[in-house]
């Protein structure tokens, strides 16, 4: 089996399609329980609101106009919010930070159930 073989038969595991960015996989395979969350190395950051909209939007939508809609903000917007969650979280990248966030319980299963449609945008 080829890593991309991999990597597909977990998008239809996930039901993700195969415009799921990686953070949303991811995010679904901690959210599905198909992967224990990792334990947090460091306390979580205080996050503001706007900031923890942001993380679930990046969590949950694999296009840039739906991250932007989903965090309120202007798609203009979205790069600066994002590199600014970036630097608050320490994270390198956004699946990184999709990690962190599982590790420090923000993204929790609860509400990854709630809005699960998301990822399919």
């Amino acid at each position: 089996m080829t890593i991309r073989q991999y990597i597909r038969d977990i998008r239809e595991s996930l039901h993700c399609p195969s415009r799921c960015k990686p953070p949303v996989i991811v995010h679904r395979l901690f959210a599905d329980q198909q992967v224990a969350p990792p334990t947090a190395d460091r306390p979580a950051p205080t996050l503001s609101p706007d900031e923890l909209l942001l993380l679930r939007a990046v969590a949950e939508h694999s296009d840039a106009r739906n991250i932007a809609v989903a965090a309120k903000l202007a798609p203009a917007d979205l790069r600066a919010a994002l590199d600014q969650l970036l630097a608050d979280t320490s994270a390198q990248d956004t699946t990184h930070l999709v990690i962190l966030a599982h590790g420090w319980n923000l993204l929790t299963v609860e509400q990854a159930h709630a809005t699960r449609n998301g990822a399919n945008q």
